[in-house]
């Protein structure tokens, strides 16, 4: 598993990006509601710090957790403590039933390294194993035009955190690269710490075709609800078909 969001980049990510989750969430809840998904289990893939999970535990869902980082989970057990967590790569870790399978925050992309690749088909056919008759995926990635770059550099800061963030983007190898370099006040010292994330992007044909071919119909989300989407990314509803 790649060693990503260590302690002091998993504190910067809840504190202050944890309100794309946040503002996600009513959209997800209303989306499992119209598919008449009102309890059962739900798994998380790329849980995170557990701000999604949270939400629908209050909405009386049962939850499932997989995160492969550490540390991330540490906070998440903090926050829903009545979820069933566990690390693991979500491209290998096995699938229990469930009515619904969520992975937002382009956790599908992740990459262990520059060399890895993401079977699309092979993650899609699990999660409609894993998932009841009828039931729900809902996902992000990053997208890839094959024809400009994303290349920028960004930084944002809270009262105790700094975080610099260098992105470029791989149009042949379809990767992105992003290095980061977090700041984090631990008493009366600050720490710094580095990080590289690689991420596989993917094209709305890739997607929708290996959705299909899994059993899933698909609707591309504009976004969810009122939280839009980041540029280049793409957001999918897939319900699984029944037996034909």
């Amino acid at each position: 598993m790649p060693d990503s969001y260590q302690e002091d980049l998993a504190y910067i990510h809840h504190a202050g990006f944890g309100d794309f989750a946040r503002e996600a969430a009513p959209a997800i809840l209303a989306l499992l509601q119209q598919h008449g998904i009102a309890g059962g289990r739900i798994i998380e893939l790329g849980c995170g710090s557990g701000i999604l999970a949270r939400v629908l535990a209050d909405a009386g869902y049962e939850m499932c957790g997989v995160d492969a980082s550490a540390a991330m989970l540490e906070i998440a057990s903090r926050a829903v403590p009545e979820a069933v967590l566990r690390r693991a790569s979500l491209h290998d870790t096995e699938l229990s039933r469930a009515r619904a399978v969520l992975s937002l925050g382009e956790c599908i992309g992740y990459l262990p390294g520059p060399d890895d690749s993401v079977d699309l088909l092979r993650l899609f056919a699990r999660v409609a194993g894993a998932l009841e008759e009828g039931g729900l995926f809902v996902f992000d990635v990053v997208g890839t035009t094959g024809s400009e770059a994303m290349r920028y550099r960004d930084w944002r800061s809270g009262q105790d955190w700094c975080v610099l963030i260098d992105v470029d983007e791989d149009l042949r190898a379809k990767r992105l690269r992003r290095g980061i370099i977090a700041f984090r006040k631990a008493s009366d010292v600050w720490r710094r710490s580095e990080e590289t994330h690689w991420l596989q992007l993917f094209t709305r044909d890739e997607v929708l075709s290996a959705l299909r071919s899994a059993g899933f119909e698909a609707t591309e989300l504009q976004g969810y609800g009122t939280r839009a989407l980041a540029p280049r990314r793409m957001a999918f509803a897939a319900h699984r078909r029944g037996k034909e």
